[in-house]
């Protein structure tokens, strides 16, 4: 299954069958720590969670 396919399938279940806001990632972006991939990624989540980006970035701090 190629990362496209996986991508659109997790959305559509998540968006449209369970009603749940999604947002898709490489993680070797995420890993490799590139900020821009990460800040973009924090806003695509902000602007469709409506959850403020200092909890975000709290978590996100925890994990890593």
């Amino acid at each position: 299954m190629n990362i496209v396919f996986f991508a659109a399938t997790v959305k559509q279940l998540c968006e449209i069958e369970l009603g749940i806001v999604s947002q898709c990632c490489l993680s070797d972006h995420i890993r490799n720590g590139k900020i821009d991939y990460i800040a973009n990624l924090l806003l695509k989540i902000n602007a469709k969670a409506r959850i403020p980006l200092s909890v975000l970035l709290i978590n996100i701090k925890h994990e890593l």
